[in-house]
């Protein structure tokens, strides 16, 4: 059984996980805990079967208040954007990518953005997945998803923003 946590590290995880801490890493009832507001005579254990899957964006500076007793507990890696995956998403026949260098302009923008903030600030590769992505869906998708995310990157260096349009990485896509 896996329970999914999404974006973990925007929660006050010692208050939301409370006794869990000590049962996420001593398992079965052989662990057991009475807990707080139990009935009496009552215990509670995590079955060995269950797995903790979380995710965080490390752009989120809450990131900050993950304390080491839950840290230790939970693997850690990271999933960088991955050029791979839009490589293999569009090696599907079922999918079609209309986008002149879609991939390498992907590369330049998340280079650019290393560069000018940190590695925790890529774009991600699915902002770019879609069935059938034409010129004018990649237009959209950066109006309405990249350009915002690209605005509160910048919001303390409105002049650094300059250069980052559609047509800095995939020329003249934005004239489609």
């Amino acid at each position: 059984h896996v329970l999914v946590i999404d974006e973990i590290n925007r929660a006050n995880l010692p208050k939301v996980f409370g006794e869990l801490i000590y049962l996420l890493e001593y398992r079965g009832e052989e662990h057991a805990l009475k807990l707080q507001y139990q009935e009496p005579g009552r215990t509670f254990a995590l079955p060995s079967n269950l797995c903790f899957l979380a995710t965080m964006n490390t752009a989120d500076r809450s990131l900050r208040s993950i304390d080491a007793a839950i840290r230790r507990r939970f693997s850690i890696f990271e999933l960088a954007p991955n050029p791979g995956s839009l490589r293999a998403f569009y090696g599907n026949p079922q999918n079609h990518c209309g986008v002149v260098n879609l991939v390498e302009g992907f590369e330049a923008l998340n280079q650019r953005l290393e560069e000018d903030i940190d590695r925790h600030h890529r774009v991600g590769h699915t902002f770019f997945m879609h069935k059938d992505l034409t010129a004018r869906r990649l237009v959209g998708t950066w109006n309405r998803q990249i350009a915002p995310l690209l605005d509160e990157y910048f919001f303390d260096a409105p002049d650094q923003i300059a250069g980052y349009e559609p047509n800095e990485f995939w020329p003249g896509v934005a004239d489609a």
